[in-house]
């Protein structure tokens, strides 16, 4: 493997949110991971659109874990997404990769109130809707929104090893730096 993409470890998941109606995004930004060598991808919602269950289908070899969002409402689209064995899909998802405890729900302040509600640890909550990328530690949790792949097509790899991250544009990459705050 070459390129920016060479470096990247099994400890990394991809993050992205508010696809819309960007498929040809969402097919790139699969691709480009895919090849990355990262197996987990975690979307926070805003993503169910003609076509998409057949890109979801097309990768296989990658873990999805999604949140429902407020324009994720075809019940048909979900329910075919729901056959795919390599696919979460709930308003609220849990997941753990390493030492992490993650959640991702569309809106902030949903995954933290179904995590105290069933005491759930959580050491990353996901949440998108604002389409505007933020990181703010609350606690002992940090809370990440990677932002919209719809507008400017930014998704975000995290290393769980380093609590760094990369944002990547679908078609290529911009580095941020620091513990995972965004420039």
């Amino acid at each position: 493997m070459t390129g920016y993409f060479a470096k990247i470890s099994m400890m990394k998941i991809a993050i992205m949110s508010d696809s819309h109606g960007m498929i040809d995004r969402v097919e790139q930004s699969f691709a480009n991971i895919k090849k990355a060598g990262i197996k987990n991808v975690l979307h926070a919602g805003d993503f169910l659109e003609e076509g998409v269950v057949e890109i979801f289908a097309g990768f296989p070899e990658l873990n999805f874990f999604i949140a429902i969002g407020n324009n994720d409402v075809n019940e048909e689209r979900l329910a075919e997404l729901k056959k795919l064995s390599n696919l979460k899909i709930e308003e609220v998802v849990f997941c753990k990769f390493g030492k992490y405890e993650i959640a991702i729900s569309h809106y902030d302040g949903i995954a933290e109130s179904k995590s105290r509600e069933i005491s759930q640890k959580v050491d990353i909550f996901i949440h998108g809707h604002t389409h505007r990328p933020q990181v703010v530690r609350r606690g002992k949790s940090t809370m990440l929104n990677p932002g919209a792949l719809c507008e400017d097509g930014r998704y975000v790899v995290l290393d769980l090893e380093t609590m760094k991250g990369t944002r990547f544009f679908y078609s290529k990459n911009i580095q941020f730096s620091g513990i995972l705050t965004f420039s």
